[in-house]
């Protein structure tokens, strides 16, 4: 497998993005894609606006591919949040909002630098540039190319933006 990208964590919505607007293969090709068990269990479907049909999203075949690779949260004991607690309520007390499913993705990339986040939330951005991570960053359109009218929070541009926020607050903390 020549994967372009070989080491990416998701959020459950870059996920459902790509499901919506039928570009899950295109992910796929461009990269190897690590699940955290909690974001897994976040995808199972998502609502068709205009419809208001469920639309199961099935990854099993990604599964059985080894394109998706799902992370135990029995494999992620050792990465426990414990190291990183304190800068979890730092940036909490900041007004910055995370998630279970981001927090367990960046306590397993705190402690494997090798592997990357992609994610449209924000505050999981903020988070990572925090923890002094930017470089643990890719957004979905480094992955997936530009599409037309991606989504912002799937952008360079909005990434880059949420990243630099996450550094301010870091330094404002430390001051």
């Amino acid at each position: 497998m020549s994967n372009k990208f070989n080491l990416v964590i998701f959020d459950a919505g870059v996920i459902i993005y790509l499901a919506r607007i039928n570009k899950l293969k295109s992910l796929f090709k461009n990269c190897k894609v690590y699940l955290t068990e909690i974001v897994y269990s976040e995808i199972k479907f998502y609502t068709d606006t205009e419809t208001g049909e469920k639309i199961y999203i099935y990854l099993e075949s990604y599964i059985e591919s080894k394109s998706l690779i799902i992370i135990r949260s029995i494999d992620l004991e050792e990465y426990n949040e414990s190291e990183i607690e304190n800068e979890i309520r730092h940036i909490i007390n900041s007004g910055v909002e995370i998630h279970e499913g981001e927090k367990e993705a960046i306590s397993f990339i705190f402690n494997n630098r090798k592997y990357k986040l992609c994610t449209g939330d924000s505050g999981a951005l903020k988070f990572l540039a925090y923890l002094d991570l930017h470089e643990n960053a890719i957004s979905l359109e480094t992955i997936i190319g530009k599409v037309k009218n991606i989504k912002k929070e799937y952008t360079n541009e909005f990434m880059k933006m949420s990243l630099n926020e996450g550094s301010k607050l870091r330094i404002q903390d430390f001051q």
